[in-house]
């Protein structure tokens, strides 16, 4: 079971990794006025303000803009797990923590920053850091995988259709 977890904590990481290598930082610019350093993600070259946002979410797959509250209770052994809300991922983003100095910046004309190397770093992928359970605690693997199978054997799923 242990090997079977660390293929799957193999398989979550590689993934994640490849989410973050399409970060698409690959030019920064400074602004003049405040020195904050920019990448640009979305528009023109053009004239724009020192601090502006994205217009809109960065969403790489419809299947990540819903959220789910549940709740999970234990009641007489049995696990059940009620669905509390759904909520959809915000479309619209607001720049109202001001960030960035406010005042007019044309990307072109700005000065660009080197990429820091550590942006490009390449990563090793592996679950060393992750400790395998001692031999004297091997039997608590055995009775917790015997009492999950019995709960799931008694899972009952409630849905509520409260938003």
């Amino acid at each position: 079971m242990a090997h079977q977890l660390r293929v799957v904590l193999y398989d979550i990481r590689v993934e994640a990794l490849q989410y973050q290598a399409k970060h698409g930082v690959t030019e920064l610019r400074r602004c003049p006025h405040c020195n904050l350093i920019w990448t640009k993600v979305e528009g023109c070259n053009g004239t724009t303000t020192c601090g502006s946002r994205p217009s809109s979410l960065e969403v790489r797959s419809s299947d990540f803009v819903e959220m789910g509250k549940f709740m999970f209770r234990w009641i007489e052994g049995t696990l059940r797990i009620s669905k509390l809300a759904n909520k959809r991922a915000s479309d619209t983003r607001k720049s109202d923590n001001n960030v960035g100095c406010g005042k007019s910046i044309n990307w072109t004309e700005m000065p660009p920053v080197s990429v820091p190397p550590e942006f490009n770093e390449t990563v090793r992928v592996c679950t060393n850091d992750v400790k395998l359970l001692p031999r004297e605690a091997s039997g608590f693997s055995d009775n917790l995988l015997r009492k999950i199978n019995i709960a799931t054997n008694k899972l009952v799923v409630q849905s509520s259709s409260r938003q």
